[in-house]
């Protein structure tokens, strides 16, 4: 087979993937999970087994062969302000202020076509439509966020409020976790009840954000385990 067969492969398979995507998050399953962390809901977490292997294979293979990762370090302040830090830095400050550890995808080179489909299926307008009508606000797409987990990387507990985000959509995309692998998505209410969502292959766990609630990802415990997730943030449409 040719490259240029592969490639044209490959592509109309993203594409195939993005239709069905577009299907299930205008759909009836999505839309009663964010009617139930709407305004009027009570949920702040539901994970929701969604994406097949056949659509998980490419992704993380895709994710995985990626050259652009890197490292980065955060640092957290009392105004909940945040910012990339060296590693000495990192290492000198006081832990309770070492925000996160793990590595980034800040792009995407053109041809990385399944993660270029699925994130073209949520910038979707269908998508947007679908979401605005459950939730019963103008929607719109936030933010994307592409992040890697090894060993020891952990995103410490926060709340993700800015730009007037509602609520998110994690893509858990690994395959082989087990209890004590750690990487959990856990979610706080001020009431103090919380969710916990675990980085299955293929699940995609749908979080409340709004004043008061907050979420962290468990410090990975496995040294073979990675875990690979794609964040994707939703908030009110600029201008209501």
């Amino acid at each position: 087979m040719t490259a240029a067969v592969t490639d044209a492969t490959v592509r109309a398979a993203a594409a195939a993937h993005r239709r069905a995507l577009i299907e299930q998050f205008t759909g009836p399953v999505v839309a009663e999970a964010v009617r139930r962390i709407g305004p009027a809901g009570r949920d702040i977490l539901t994970p929701m087994s969604l994406l097949p292997p056949e659509r998980t294979e490419p992704l993380l293979a895709c994710l995985s062969e990626q050259q652009a990762w890197r490292q980065e370090k955060w640092l957290i302040f009392p105004d909940e302000s945040v910012r990339m830090c060296s590693d000495e830095e990192f290492a000198a400050a006081a832990p309770h202020t070492r925000f996160s550890y793990n590595d980034c995808l800040r792009s995407l080179p053109k041809d990385a076509y399944p993660v270029r489909g699925l994130l073209s299926a949520m910038e979707s307008p269908e998508v947007a439509a679908a979401l605005s009508e459950a939730y019963g606000a103008g929607i719109e797409l936030k933010g994307i966020d592409m992040a890697r987990y090894t060993e020891g990387h952990y995103l410490r507990r926060h709340a993700d409020t800015f730009a007037d985000r509602r609520f998110g959509f994690i893509f858990f995309v690994s395959d082989g976790w087990v209890p004590g692998s750690g990487g959990e998505l856990v979610v706080e209410a001020p009431s103090g009840e919380a969710r916990v969502a675990y980085p299955v292959r293929g699940d995609v766990a749908l979080l409340r954000i709004s004043p008061g609630f907050q979420h962290e990802v468990c410090q990975v415990r496995s040294a073979t385990w990675t875990r690979y997730v794609l964040s994707i943030h939703f908030g009110i449409r600029a201008g209501g």
